[in-house]
């Protein structure tokens, strides 16, 4: 372990004086590490007493570091931490930078070796940059992106029987978003069914489909149903019966059915397998 602690009076050549304090610390164990490297400033150039630090964090599964930076109070300037999950893979992963703070910090450096001046101070609200990936379950994951004119976030969620992925442009400020859908469930008498959505911001209303279907053992029936326009009168419904069932073979008829159509179609859909193969028809 190590700390230490440096002082000095400065004189620029300009003449402009400053009092310099920089200390650095170094400590760890056989599981965590930690280091800082702090810098204090006063000089009568400066309307108040600068100070910044740089510290790093590292122990079992996490590593992360911090850019503090104190012109009156402490933010972050810029940071970063990553943590991986028991079995090696990544949990959370999150940057970000304070574009602003770090901006008003060079300034105040510049002012006090009387270099250029800089603009003035940024009137945005917020100069924060933020990208956050976080595995919040084994089965889901979200990401933050921020900026300053906007944030935006998205998660995907996924089990043996539900699959959920969507993405918001405008986070927090409105609730459009893209989304898909998808569900399949099986009920005690041998009947399934698939059902999913899709949003989008342009539309009105979700894209749906739901298709019910069972098997006999010899035969495979059910329905289908496609709200997928503007007017839900106008959506498609039909009947669905496999014509050919065998180990590896099946071919369903969907007839359909619907006012947005000027005929009545058959869609012949045919699935077969083998070992490392799968084929798909669609006619």
């Amino acid at each position: 372990n190590m700390k230490l602690i440096t002082k000095a009076d400065i004189t620029s050549p300009q003449g402009h004086q400053m009092k310099v304090i920089i200390e650095t610390m170094h400590r760890g164990t056989a599981n965590q590490r930690e280091a800082y490297v702090q810098a204090h400033i006063t000089s009568p150039s400066l309307q108040q007493p600068m100070k910044t630090k740089f510290l790093l964090a590292n122990q079992q599964g996490q590593y992360s570091a911090k850019w503090e930076i104190e012109m009156g109070s402490p933010v972050d300037g810029a940071m970063y931490e990553l943590k991986l999950s028991p079995e090696g893979g990544v949990q959370s992963f999150r940057v970000e930078l304070n574009l602003k703070e770090v901006s008003e910090l060079l300034k105040a450096i510049e002012r006090l070796f009387s270099m250029r001046t800089l603009s003035g101070r940024a009137q945005e609200s917020q100069t924060i940059y933020l990208f956050h990936y976080h595995k919040t379950t084994p089965t889901s994951y979200s990401i933050l992106m921020k900026s300053p004119s906007r944030t935006m976030g998205g998660e995907v969620k996924y089990s043996d029987s539900e699959y959920s992925m969507k993405f918001h442009p405008h986070k927090g400020v409105s609730a459009s978003k893209y989304e898909l859908y998808a569900r399949h469930s099986r009920d005690w008498n041998q009947q399934s069914r698939f059902n999913g959505h899709i949003s989008h911001p342009s539309l009105d209303r979700d894209l749906q489909i739901d298709v019910q279907y069972g098997n006999n053992g010899q035969k495979i029936t059910g329905s289908v149903e496609l709200d997928i326009f503007p007017n839900p009168e106008d959506k498609i419904t039909g009947k669905l019966e496999s014509l050919i069932f065998a180990q590896n073979t099946v071919i369903v008829e969907a007839q359909l059915s619907g006012k947005a159509l000027k005929v009545n179609p058959k869609v012949h859909f045919a699935a077969a397998y083998s070992p490392h193969t799968i084929g798909l028809d669609v006619k």
